[in-house]
This record gives C-alpha cells, sequence and structure tokens, in this order.
C-alpha cells in the first residue's frame, strides 16, 4: 500500500502545529496493518493524551486520514496527530517494515510458546 504525503505548502499549516508535531512523532506506534487501513496510536507525554490516527487508502486526500482528537473532529483538517505521522514516515522510512517484522517475531514466538492442550478424557 502506499501512503500519499500532501505537499506541506498546499495545506497552510501553522508553524506552532508543525512544532507539536515534530515533538511527538518519536512517539509515533504502528497498532495494524490490513490491505486497507494502518492504524497508528500518537502519545503525548506532555499533555498525556493518546490518539488514534488511521490512514484509509480508499479515500482521497485529505479525506484518507482521521484523527480522533478533538480539534480534527472540529477543523476537519490536518492535526498535529496526523502531521507526527507523516513526519516520522518520512524521516524513517523503514518505520512500517520494522512493525511487520516484529509482528511476525510476536506470533512465533507464541506459538513456539504455546502450551500444548492436554489431552482430556471424555466420559462415554
Amino acid at each position: 500500500m502506499k501512503i500519499v504525503f500532501p505537499d506541506f505548502k498546499d495545506c497552510n499549516i501553522s508553524r506552532n502545529r508543525l512544532l507539536h508535531a515534530r515533538r511527538i512523532s518519536k512517539f509515533v506506534k504502528v497498532d495494524y496493518i490490513t490491505p486497507r487501513h494502518i492504524g497508528f496510536t500518537v502519545t503525548d507525554p506532555y499533555y498525556k493524551t493518546k490518539h488514534s490516527v488511521i490512514y484509509f487508502s480508499e479515500k482521497e486526500f485529505p479525506k484518507s486520514w482521521n484523527c480522533d482528537c478533538h480539534w480534527h473532529s472540529i477543523k476537519s483538517g490536518l492535526c498535529k496527530h496526523i502531521l507526527s505521522v507523516f513526519i516520522r514516515l518520512e524521516e524513517d522510512s523503514n518505520f512500517l517494515k520494522r512493525f511487520k517484522k516484529e509482528k511476525l517475531k510476536n506470533i512465533v514466538q507464541k506459538d513456539v510458546c504455546a502450551k500444548p492442550n492436554e489431552n482430556k478424557k471424555f466420559k462415554d
């Protein structure tokens, strides 16, 4: 899936919002990846908040990005949480690839470490 990035010159983004986004970009985590969606969690340790950002590949920009924060629900623009995901993805090109590898490793570990079912005897 290819993620569409905006041209920030055309988006009318305030300097303050961009600075906040840069500050919290290191706290972006991937929740899930499906063929049509990618879910992220953005934590802001300064305000002690957590927000969900979702990318919808089937929608046109800017409707392809959604955040559950109050600002995004009122303004319907690019909030600092969505911008922080952009920044993280631009700065770290292997961000999503690492998530897939970690998830695969966790699945393998769970399967290997799982206890086998005990043989239960049923009464006839």
